[in-house]
């Protein structure tokens, strides 16, 4: 997994580099801001330009792009925040500007007058911004949202923190297209960041990748995940026994979606546990599963399970979900099995160690009686470590809280999963890597993953619109596949 650094680690991993590499801060800058000038011309058309660059190093890489956009014959208009005080590589790049330029010092936003440009770049502020913007710089801000030209940020958008959100009710940029250093922002995570930051794409810029520190946020990669090959003699009986408990007051269909997960997932077993209906559906959909009797139900018939998906919050609903407690098998907690821990708040002292709970965001609400988004995750964060429990708030860039307080996001995924029963395949995915013998961390970050890189295969090989769950299932053998160690 890739540290997700602060943007005081960012510095001191520029400082790292620029030691050992070694390189001057200087060239360092230019060779960052040259990359991302690269992907700008490669990815918006555009004749006529304005770089929009405040006093600092943000400013300074808004220098090194007006200076190459000029030699490649774009007409570039720089304006300059002014200012009493300019950071050293801005002056030593402004002193380096071709004299060709337009320039403009703006004193107050009247000065900022556009002509015929038909792209903004945005390098006002970067990732050392210590306080909301205001002034003649939050005026600017607004002017460049309000008139109309795709923007591009360089780094970050101009008044966004990095770390966190406390500036989203002032003056920040309404990014088009963020060109983003190294790494995600931690702000970029969240869903209150998407209006400012629009597409995100990462610039590789060559900082020491020997570099190291002490970070507990984590990104995924495809290198995390390593499923392991079906030895040649291996049978039903050795490839873990899955147990589904849910499907109950006409919510047939998720523990339906889940068992069938459960099975594409790779469980030799597939037990679920709910009403009639739910027997009758799986008889016709999916023969290979084994339907129960709710209650009649063993637990311990299984490896592990997965409860929640469609269980309802009836008095039958909170006596199973008691018993799965007491069964000592590895425990997927999701949907209404969460939203009756919210409820009866006396049985979360009772959680078994090492489950996992899958909540979305309004369940995670609901559970730790919270409503802000960075108030959530940290809120998620001392849960998981109060109760040894790993929680997967599920969403765009899902993040996983671990017992140890590390934040592990994960990068997969796309919008065309919007559809019902998407969460219910995600539960019998984890419980059946689970009931395989992976550790509840690999359960749980291999299942987060591959659900969403499923889905990320539909979307990107097929050119779909849209996906359902059932989808998602049938594809799950084959992206699975992909990921063989």
């Amino acid at each position: 997994m890739k540290p997700i650094y602060s943007a005081e680690q960012i510095r001191e991993w520029d400082q790292f580099t620029i030691v050992n590499e070694p390189i001057s801060s200087a060239k360092l800058m230019c060779r960052a801001a040259s990359r991302a000038t690269k992907v700008i011309l490669t990815s918006h058309l555009f004749n006529e330009v304005a770089v929009v660059c405040g006093p600092g190093n943000n400013g300074g890489d808004g220098l090194v792009i007006a200076q190459i956009l000029h030699e490649c014959q774009k007409s570039v208009h720089v304006f300059i925040l002014k200012s009493a005080q300019y950071s050293q590589d801005f002056e030593h790049y402004l002193s380096q500007l071709d004299s060709k330029i337009k320039k403009t010092y703006l004193v107050n936003v009247d000065d900022f007058t556009l002509d015929k440009e038909d792209l903004l770049i945005d390098c006002l502020f970067g990732t050392g911004l210590s306080r909301g913007v205001s002034g003649t710089a939050a005026k600017l801000i607004d002017a460049m949202n309000n008139i109309g030209l795709p923007i591009v940020s360089i780094d970050i958008p101009s008044g966004l923190f990095s770390d966190h959100l406390e500036t989203t009710e002032g003056a920040v940029i309404q990014a088009t297209t963020t060109l983003s250093f190294m790494q995600y922002k931690r702000s970029f995570l969240f869903a209150k960041s998407a209006r400012f930051v629009g597409n995100v794409k990462l610039i590789d810029i060559d900082l020491d990748h020997s570099f190291d520190a002490d970070c507990n946020w984590k990104m995924l990669e495809s290198a995390d995940i390593s499923i392991r090959p079906k030895a040649a003699f291996n049978h039903k009986g050795n490839h873990g026994k899955s147990l589904i408990i849910g499907g109950l007051d006409n919510m047939n269909g998720a523990a339906i979606l889940a068992s069938r997960a459960a099975m594409a997932s790779g469980s030799g077993y597939v037990f679920c546990a709910s009403e009639e209906a739910t027997k009758q559906a799986l008889l016709v959909q999916q023969p290979e599963i084994i339907s129960l009797n709710i209650d009649q139900l063993d637990p311990k018939v299984a490896d592990a399970i997965g409860i929640g998906t469609g269980l309802g919050v009836t008095n039958v609903a909170l006596e199973t979900l008691k018993r799965a407690f007491e069964s000592k098998r590895p425990l997927v907690i999701d949907a209404d099995a969460i939203n009756l821990l919210a409820e009866h708040r006396e049985l979360q002292k009772n959680i078994p160690k090492g489950s996992i709970l899958t909540p979305h965001l309004k369940e995670l609400q609901r559970l730790l009686e919270k409503e802000d988004q960075e108030d959530l995750i940290e809120s998620q964060q001392k849960f998981s470590q109060q109760h040894e429990v790993y929680i997967l708030q599920k969403g765009k860039f899902s993040k996983i809280t671990t017992p140890e307080g590390i934040i592990i996001v994960n990068p997969t995924g796309n919008s065309a999963m919007g559809t019902a029963g998407m969460g219910d395949v995600l539960t019998g995915i984890i419980t059946s890597f689970l009931a395989q013998g992976y550790s509840v961390e690999q359960a749980v970050c291999y299942g987060c993953y591959l659900h969403g890189k499923a889905a990320d295969d539909l979307v990107y090989q097929h050119n779909y619109y849209t996906i359902t769950a059932s989808q998602i299932i049938e594809q799950l053998p084959k992206t699975i596949a992909d990921h063989l160690a």
